[in-house]
């Protein structure tokens, strides 16, 4: 992660394990009960995320050349990209479109102030989303609620050094996933979708 200077992926991870870090804490304390709550944080990240999503443009260039980038970073091209896919979104909201079509259909018709046609959104939301629509989103963050009210209530139940510090490191993968998954693709690459039913099965 060092090595490859991401961002992203720093914020992810220094974010995930403080975050992992806190909930093993409180699992200590008179307030571990509250812990079989912790399934809570998915609506409130859609909820949130989706309502910045829905403000995008507003923070978009204004470009009239989309194959020029004014500024030499990478959120720009992001915010083009996320901006073209929640218009995609708009269009298509129930089946979005399909499993690997958003990169043909978003640069035949979304792009907008950034001409590179990329394979995905980079966005967690904006993945499932174009690919699967309203349902996929839901189908995901339904399963990843799911999964952390498990390991909550796991974490509550164990006193076993080894499976705290296993159950700790599922829930801040999970945590990964949606901080680091707000900037890039954290599940349609071969690989990855790989990654996480493996640890979705530990």
């Amino acid at each position: 992660i060092l090595l490859t200077k991401s961002r992203g992926g720093l914020i992810g991870l220094t974010g995930s394990l403080s975050l992992a870090g806190l909930v093993w804490l409180i699992s200590k304390t008179r307030w571990g009960l509250q812990l079989k709550h912790l399934w809570l944080i998915i609506p409130l990240y859609l909820i949130i995320v989706i309502g910045g999503l829905t403000q995008v443009s507003r923070f978009t260039p204004k470009n009239n050349n989309p194959w020029l980038r004014p500024f030499n970073d990478t959120l720009t091209p992001r915010l083009c990209l996320w901006e073209g896919a929640v218009n995609l979104l708009k269009d298509r909201p129930f089946l979005g479109a399909g499993l690997n079509g958003f990169k043909s259909l978003y640069s035949q018709k979304y792009l907008t102030c950034d001409a590179e046609a990329l394979q995905y959104p980079h966005n967690f939301i904006l993945n499932f989303g174009t690919e699967t629509g309203i349902l996929g989103i839901l189908g995901i963050f339904g399963i990843l609620a799911v999964f952390l009210r498990q390991q909550s209530l796991a974490l509550l139940k164990t006193t076993h050094p080894g499976k705290m510090f296993l159950v700790s490191s599922l829930i801040a993968i999970v945590f990964y996933w949606l901080i680091h998954g707000l900037v890039y693709v954290p599940y349609f690459k071969n690989d990855l979708a790989v990654l996480f039913w493996i640890i979705y099965a530990l």
